[in-house]
């Protein structure tokens, strides 16, 4: 698959642009920590509270169709 040298050359690749994204600012790092954990907190609540109303296969219906709108969105641009 990967021929003589491959290997390391994708992985420093990889790196690279892994590198690009780090801004080495403490309060992204926490702006991404808070608004991730909101998130989590919140769908955990709403599932609390309307879990028994709603039908589980309808989140996995809107989250397979959010994916589609997603790509469909990237291909007209």
């Amino acid at each position: 698959m990967f021929g003589p040298m491959g290997l390391s050359q994708a992985i420093s690749t990889k790196a690279f642009y892994v590198n690009k994204l780090q801004t080495n600012y403490l309060y992204h790092a926490t702006l991404l920590v808070l608004v991730g954990s909101t998130l989590l907190l919140g769908m955990r609540q709403f599932w609390f509270i309307f879990g028994s109303f709603v039908d589980y296969r309808l989140f996995i219906l809107f989250f397979v169709s959010g994916f589609y709108l997603i790509v469909s969105q990237r291909k007209k641009i």
